[in-house]
C-alpha cells in the first residue's frame, strides 16, 4: 500500500453511482518484528458532498485505514521497505517522542506524520499537510490543525506548484486558521483569495470563499458540508445545482 496523496484540488465532483461502502480484511506481516495481523481495506464507496476541510461526505471511510502493527505501532504506509529504511524506522518507533504519541492513542494518520518527521522524511510538504489534514478529520485536535498549517505555510513559501494546487492549499490554510480561532488571519487569507483570478473564474470557488468569510465573521471553528451549507444559506437552489 502506497501513501495516498490527494491531488489537493478543490472539487465538488459528486459520484452518481449508488455503490455501498465495502471493505475486506487484509492479512499483514509487520516488517519490524514479524508480527502477523489483519486490517481493513476499503474496496468501494461514494461521496455526496465535501466538507470545507476537504473531508468527503457520504458512504466513505475517511480517512482510509492505514495498517498499523499492533505491538510496536509501526505504520505500514507502503508495501516494501529497504532494510536501511526499516533500521531507521525501528529506532523512530522506539523513541520517546513516538512512544508519547502511542500513549496518547494518536490516530494512524498522526502516527505516520510523526514517524516521517522523526525519520527526517518530511520534505514533501504537500504530502505532510495532507497526512495531518486526514488526521484532523478524526477529531480536529489542535496539534493536527497546527501541523497542517505549518506544512501549508512551508508549501506556499515554496510556490512551485501548479496554480490549482496553490489555490487549494490557500483554502486549506484559511480553514485551519479559522478552526484554530485565528479569525483575523483567516479573514485576510479568504479576502486575498477572493481577488485571485483562479477564484474569480470559478463560481464554486467564489461561493466557497463567501461561505468561508461568513463562517469566519461568525467565529465558527467547525468544518461544514459545502453543498449542504451553501443550499441552506440560499447560495445554491437545489441538489442538481452545478457549480
Amino acid at each position: 500500500m502506497k501513501i495516498k496523496l490527494s491531488a489537493f484540488v478543490l472539487s465538488l465532483a459528486v459520484c452518481t453511482h449508488a455503490h455501498a461502502l465495502t471493505t475486506r480484511p487484509v492479512e499483514h506481516t509487520c516488517p519490524i518484528g514479524g508480527e502477523k495481523f489483519t486490517s481493513v481495506m476499503v474496496m468501494s464507496g461514494f461521496s455526496i458532498d465535501m466538507k470545507t476541510d476537504l473531508e468527503p461526505v457520504g458512504m466513505v471511510m475517511a480517512p482510509a485505514p492505514i495498517p498499523v502493527c499492533p505491538s510496536n505501532k509501526f505504520v505500514m504506509f507502503k508495501d516494501d521497505f529497504t532494510q536501511q529504511e526499516l533500521d531507521k524506522y525501528e529506532k523512530v518507533i522506539q523513541s520517546e517522542a513516538y512512544l508519547k504519541q502511542v500513549a496518547e492513542k494518536a490516530s494512524a494518520q498522526r502516527l505516520l506524520g510523526v514517524m516521517l518527521e522523526l525519520a527526517g522524511e518530511n520534505q514533501n510538504t504537500e504530502q505532510m499537510a495532507w497526512i495531518f489534514l486526514q488526521a484532523s478529520w478524526l477529531g480536529s485536535q489542535r496539534q493536527d490543525l497546527e501541523k497542517v498549517l505549518h506544512y501549508a505555510d512551508l508549501n506556499l513559501k515554496d510556490g512551485n506548484q501548479h496554480i490549482e494546487k496553490l489555490t487549494t492549499m490557500k483554502f486549506v490554510r484559511g480553514e485551519m486558521l479559522r478552526k484554530l480561532g485565528r479569525f483575523d488571519e483567516a479573514k485576510k487569507q479568504f479576502e486575498e483569495l477572493s481577488k485571485e483570478p483562479t477564484v474569480k473564474a470559478s463560481e464554486y470557488l467564489q461561493k466557497l470563499t463567501e461561505l468561508e468569510l461568513e463562517l469566519t465573521a461568525e467565529k465558527d471553528i467547525y468544518s461544514h458540508p459545502v453543498r449542504q451549507t451553501l443550499r441552506l444559506r440560499g447560495k445554491i437552489k437545489d441538489e442538481s445545482s452545478q457549480l
